[in-house]
């Protein structure tokens, strides 16, 4: 194995680490059991658990810049999310933006990416650390870049949170292979969130094939289910359409190339679409296109939100841009009312032009509480 820059890993990664047992489980009743799961109220895999504590939390990245995404969608460990777009609508930038954002926010989760896309290993780092630091990394006559010490930070803060894989040689893995990697990841860095970008960029004896490409679904979600993490798979659809706007219309899990278990198989699917011919041409649409359950957002499948791309750093935002460092936690302001020093021979006269007869409230202020009821702000 050799290292490239940040937790950029190459080829082998170490032995397996612990020997994982398998678990034959059985339903008795509303207890599972058998093998190593237990029986009881107190066991989380216990359908009385289940009953009395109600579902498992879903995970959410924290910002507000996901609010609007949040009560669409979320993801649980255990599955496989497919995330599908036209070329060049943003399916990469928006999951890493994501991924960051969780990787941020829950000091459990660590994060493993298979993007030959973003070869090599170093510009993806770029990449990523513009939307860590917030600042563009090239240096350009518009906008501040990030100095030598918020890169540093960059560093510091990604080392065991962020993991690229390539294979040495410049060779195409198969999925053997990476799954092989996943696994030693899982053990030896302890990560639990997988990306690969994207399926056709992992080789295949036949990439025609349907049951070829069902079996590999299979696969990875077992995985997913066996080690209880996540994979974000990213997949090409056919070519597009356009809509009557001349948008290149938005695809589904079924328009995904190669088979319809794209959207069968998988617990989960995102479809990002940016609209390029629109009075902002920073307008991207994110669409709910399949959640497992409830809790993630199955009543929301067919719902898309639109966000705002920021093309200096990468980053998504709703309503405002927040450029904050991910490792800073933006200083929350306390307003405090301003007391007037309005002589009170002013604040009479004032009165009386305005039609009020009243001393400076509590608040100090020179109207009674009535009339800032009325105020929009």
């Amino acid at each position: 194995m050799s290292a490239i820059n940040v937790n950029s890993i190459t080829g082998r990664t170490g032995t397996h680490g612990p020997v994982l047992t398998g678990v034959t489980t059985a339903t008795n009743g509303l207890n599972v059991t058998g093998g190593n799961v237990g029986i009881g109220t107190d066991n989380p895999t216990s359908n009385l658990h289940l009953y009395n504590n109600g579902d498992e939390e879903t995970l959410k990245p924290k910002s507000e810049s996901f609010s609007k995404f949040n009560d669409m969608f979320s993801i649980l460990m255990g599955q496989l999310t497919v995330v599908t777009g036209v070329p060049s609508s943003g399916k990469s930038n928006f999951i890493e933006w994501y991924v960051l954002n969780l990787i941020k926010d829950f000091d459990n989760l660590k994060a493993s990416y298979y993007s030959p896309e973003h070869f090599p290993l170093k510009k993806h780092h770029e990449i990523m650390s513009e939307k860590v630091v917030g600042k563009p990394f090239q240096k350009n006559q518009y906008e501040e870049r990030m100095n030598l010490s918020e890169l540093e930070k960059y560093k510091e803060w990604s080392k065991d949170k962020i993991y690229l894989t390539m294979p040495d040689g410049g060779k195409t893995p198969n999925w053997k292979w990476i799954m092989e990697r996943w696994e030693e990841q899982c053990f030896r860095y302890g990560c639990n969130i997988f990306v690969v970008d994207a399926f056709n960029k992992v080789k295949m004896d036949n990439r025609e094939s349907t049951a070829q490409i069902s079996d590999v679904l299979a696969d990875i979600t077992m995985f997913c289910q066996k080690y209880n993490v996540h994979v974000f798979l990213i997949a090409h659809p056919r070519k597009m359409g356009k809509d009557e706007d001349g948008n290149e219309q938005m695809p589904d899990l079924y328009d995904v190339k190669g088979s319809g278990d794209f959207r069968d198989q998988t617990h989960n699917g995102l479809v990002v679409h940016r609209m390029y011919n629109t009075d902002d041409k920073r307008d991207v649409k994110i669409g709910n296109l399949k959640a497992k359950f409830k809790n993630q957002g199955s009543g929301n499948i067919g719902e898309t939100i639109t966000l705002k791309y920021n093309v200096k750093n990468g980053r998504y935002f709703e309503g405002y841009e927040d450029n904050f460092p991910l490792w800073d936690e933006p200083t929350q302001q306390t307003l405090t009312p301003i007391k007037s020093d309005i002589e009170p021979s002013r604040i009479s006269a004032m009165n009386r032009q305005s039609g009020y007869n009243t001393e400076p409230n509590d608040n100090g202020l020179p109207m009674p509480d009535s009339f800032y009821d009325d105020v929009p702000f």
